[in-house]
């Protein structure tokens, strides 16, 4: 992935910069307006998933969570998921690619900012008994690492979308499991806009988590 990022601000002769301030202005009221219209199925949690217990969370997009109960009929999956009780369970949150670790300070950012919002983090402000969560699956419900693949929610929505919102990483299609492909897409137009944390144009992740995982690969 290349980033509009590499020919930002300081990279721009000064001349154009107010051009470019200005423009950014209009796009910014223009997201604003249209900030009423996420899907309506995120301003509520699902009727069908699974209540699961935190219990680490990896990376930025990556948590270790206690099966506790199902929540709803989930028809399809229902011999799988009824063995998840009690199980500790690698969760990996679809459609958000976050930094590396080792890509600072980025990763480390992502990692707390997802540690925050499930009650793991000193900002939570939870007790241990708290950190439950729930997880809703797409059509594809673990990948070959035997990870479930899922879309973690609390009481404050969706933290996929929260982690795209807030800067901490980026949108990626992992084709079946697109359900909520477009908030997330919605969710980075808006933290590219404005800025925040990996768009940042101070301070601006210039290689996708992928390209530096490709790169450090061993040949």
């Amino acid at each position: 992935m290349t980033f509009i990022n590499r020919c930002l601000y300081r990279n721009v002769a000064p001349p154009w910069r107010f051009g470019l301030l200005f423009c950014g202005l209009m796009m910014m009221g223009l997201a604003l307006m249209l900030g009423g219209c996420q899907p309506q199925s995120l301003l509520a949690l699902p009727q069908v998933g699974y209540r699961m217990s935190v219990q680490a969370v990896i990376n930025g997009n990556t948590l270790e969570a206690i099966g506790v109960e199902a929540i709803g009929v989930d028809a399809e999956n229902g011999e799988t998921i009824a063995l998840w009780k009690g199980k500790r369970l690698r969760i990996r949150l679809i459609g958000v690619d976050a930094p590396d670790q080792a890509q600072r300070p980025w990763g480390e950012a992502s990692q707390q900012f997802l540690a925050d919002q499930v009650g793991l983090g000193q900002n939570s402000g939870q007790e241990t008994g708290d950190r439950l969560v729930l997880v809703s699956l797409d059509t594809q419900v673990q990948d070959r690492y035997d990870r479930v693949l899922g879309y973690v929610w609390t009481e404050e929505g969706l933290v996929n979308e929260a982690i795209v919102a807030a800067g901490h990483g980026l949108a990626r299609s992992y084709f079946p499991n697109v359900k909520y492909e477009a908030a997330l897409a919605h969710a980075q137009a808006e933290a590219r806009l404005l800025g925040r944390g990996i768009w940042n144009p101070e301070q601006p992740l210039r290689e996708s988590p992928a390209e530096f995982r490709q790169r450090r690969k061993p040949e």
